[in-house]
């Protein structure tokens, strides 16, 4: 049911409510999954709110989930919408360091976002 909710509010690009549904659906003890974080953190995104993006994949490692690609694109593209070029490329280094290979999203969100 999180996971529903935060994807819908990702699709209607509701940050806000994304971000209300992740905290109450943790304080009532629902085990958030990743999905619940990368929905979250894309609802950021398209809210242009590249720090809560940010903030959101930092927590998610808080919680002892593993970030995947998706979770390190949707805050690859966050900081691409919020033109963050530093912030993009210290992501591309850690998704490197977390095991994964850049990817044609990975590489473009960078890129735009020095433009």
């Amino acid at each position: 049911a999180c996971s529903a909710a935060a994807a819908a509010c990702e699709k209607a690009g509701r940050w806000e409510a994304a971000l209300a549904v992740l905290t109450q659906s943790k304080a009532a003890g629902h085990d958030l999954g990743l999905q619940v974080f990368n929905a979250t953190m894309g609802a950021c995104s398209r809210g242009r709110r590249w720090d809560w993006a940010l903030q959101l994949l930092q927590s998610a490692q808080g919680e002892a989930l593993q970030p995947d690609l998706i979770s390190f694109n949707t805050a690859l593209t966050a900081c691409e919408r919020g033109k963050q070029w530093r912030k993009a490329f210290m992501l591309l280094e850690e998704l490197r360091q977390q095991g994964f290979q850049p990817d044609l999203i990975s590489w473009n969100s960078a890129i735009s976002a020095c433009e």
